[in-house]
C-alpha cells in the first residue's frame, strides 16, 4: 500500500517524511521509500528490525531489543563496522500501517527514533 513516511528523532533537525511503499504480513512488515535520493527498505520481523540504504550513502542496520547489533557502512574510505545497542524497541501493526518506537546507542550516543507510515489513498 502507499504511505506517509515519518522519522522523528526528536531534535530540532531531525525530522524526515517521504511517500513509500507499505507491506504487511501480520506483525511483520517491510518499507521501502527514497531518502536524499538513495533507496532505502526497512524491514521488521520476528522482533528484529533492519535498515538498508543505497545510493549516495550504502549501510544496513540492524536492532535487536537489549541487544548488541551493527551498522555497515560501505562507502569507500568511510567503510566499517559500528556497534548499536538496542535498548528498546516496538513495532505496531494495524490496516492503517505502522508505528515503530527505538531507543539505540550508536558510537556512544544515545538516541530514540520514532516512525510512522500511515497509508494514503
Amino acid at each position: 500500500m502507499k504511505c506517509r513516511v515519518v522519522f522523528d528523532n526528536g531534535r530540532a533537525d531531525g525530522r524526515f517524511s517521504s511517500e513509500g511503499e507499505l507491506n504487511c504480513d501480520g506483525n511483520a512488515f517491510s518499507l521501502e521509500y527514497v531518502l536524499d535520493g538513495d533507496k532505502c527498505r526497512l524491514c521488521y520481523r520476528g522482533g528484529i528490525l533492519t535498515q538498508r540504504r543505497c545510493g549516495k550513502v550504502n549501510l544496513d542496520m540492524s536492532f535487536s531489543e537489549n541487544a548488541e547489533t551493527g551498522c555497515i557502512i560501505k562507502d569507500g574510505d568511510a567503510s566499517g563496522r559500528i556497534d548499536i545497542f538496542t535498548g528498546k524497541l516496538n513495532a505496531v501493526t494495524d490496516e492503517g500501517g505502522v508505528k515503530v518506537f527505538v531507543e539505540y546507542t550508536l558510537g556512544g550516543e544515545r538516541s530514540t527514533l520514532r516512525i510512522s507510515a500511515e497509508a494514503v489513498n
